[in-house]
């Protein structure tokens, strides 16, 4: 199995060609997973008709107002109706991104505008953790920021 994560950010689109003929020579043992935001693909269609290609829309992942009330409650968190609607407006029903705002939530006990992903993990997996453990992973960080 190939896993591509991000894939909207490879902006060569010769490899878009590369994969549809991948997936029309359909080898045996190899499975090729794309996670993008947005199907970029000119024959989707077609490759998804012919059974060679399924197609997860985006809408599939995303959670409804209603299914961020059961999770948060699975969770031991209890959310009201208009939360719910705010919590999908900000994060699109991201499960991720809703997990995020969770943990800053119990932490703090309020919620907090998302200012993007990052952000989120900054604060409620980051800044929470002691001074010396955030100064061994910054140095240990290949990354920038």
């Amino acid at each position: 199995m190939l896993l591509i994560d991000d894939y909207q950010n490879i902006e060569a689109p010769c490899i878009n060609g590369f994969f549809e003929q991948l997936a029309e020579s359909e080898p045996e043992l190899l499975h090729v997973v794309l996670v993008t935001r947005s199907a970029k693909f000119a024959r989707l269609h077609e490759l998804t008709l012919k059974g060679i290609l399924l197609h997860i829309p985006r809408q599939t992942l995303e959670l409804a107002p209603k299914e961020i009330t059961a999770y948060y409650r699975l969770c031991g968190v209890a959310i009201n109706e208009r939360d719910a609607s705010r919590l999908r407006a900000d994060t699109e029903g991201w499960i991720s991104a809703l997990y995020l705002i969770m943990l800053e939530y119990i932490l703090k006990g309020e919620y907090a505008s998302t200012e993007g992903i990052n952000t989120l993990i900054e604060r409620a997996v980051f800044i929470p953790l002691p001074a010396h453990i955030r100064d061994f992973l910054v140095q240990m960080s290949m990354f920038d920021a």
